[in-house]
């Protein structure tokens, strides 16, 4: 779960600074940044009470016996905020596909202008050239 967060951390960032020019700018990513926040945070809790759970046998035995359910609250916890950061991340492909393919029909009306703008002055270098022939052809 870290590594797979730790990767769309690394592409959120990359995505956040490409479309800002390198400056920190809200784009409706803030939420995502708050909810893989609140889930390392609920992952590092977690992680602390099994380090300190393994290193104390006499409080093991006690936590065991009047708290058993903590460690299913913690698991929980961990869940809720994994489930809250993949509904971001759902929002935010659809609306960076959105983007994406905004680009690309951008691009693609670019290319199309190019092309004709290329077709139609290569039509006209070609009837340069067929005058000249005529006029050689002729002399």
């Amino acid at each position: 779960m870290i590594q797979r967060y730790g990767i769309v951390e690394s592409t959120y960032n990359e995505t956040v600074m490409q479309s800002t020019n390198g400056e920190k700018k809200d784009h409706g990513y803030s939420g995502l940044e708050d909810a893989i926040t609140k889930l390392y945070s609920s992952i590092l809790f977690y992680q602390a009470q099994a380090l300190l759970y393994l290193s104390h046998k006499d409080r093991r035995l006690w936590n065991d016996i009047f708290n058993p359910e903590k460690w299913t609250r913690y698991i929980d916890e961990i869940r809720t905020n994994e489930n809250e950061c993949d509904k971001l991340l759902k929002s935010l492909e659809q609306r960076l596909q959105g983007k994406v393919y905004e680009k690309l029909e951008k691009q693609s009306e670019e290319i199309e202008k190019i092309r004709k703008d290329v077709r139609g002055s290569f039509e006209q270098l070609l009837s340069k050239i067929e005058v000249t022939l005529f006029r050689l052809l002729a002399n």
